[in-house]
């Protein structure tokens, strides 16, 4: 699919939504799989911001917040990768 498509899908989406419920949030997608250098990984991670780019545009139009769950989530995994990385060398250096 089209990302215009995508966004035009949203925007329709977000606005059905907005005028029949009390609350409406429209949140960011997560990466898929592990923060990786997968060529397939990245091309969906690629896509799936796309996407959520799209619909950070697309929210407003339709009176709805958006909600960015991808940078939290990717700044944590970067945090716990080097934590994890950084502890197991210390182990080794001390076992």
């Amino acid at each position: 699919m089209a990302i215009d498509e995508y966004a035009e899908h949203c925007t329709a989406t977000l606005t059905i939504l907005a005028t029949r419920s009390r609350h409406v949030e429209c949140v960011s997608d997560t990466p898929v799989g592990p923060v990786a250098d997968s060529e397939t990984v990245a091309a969906m991670n690629h896509d799936l911001d796309r996407c959520n780019q799209a619909a950070a545009r697309c929210a407003p139009t339709a009176g709805v917040p958006f909600i960015d769950v991808w940078t939290p989530f990717t700044e944590t995994a970067h945090v716990l990768a080097h934590h994890q990385h950084a502890e197991a060398s210390e182990n080794r250096a001390h076992g």
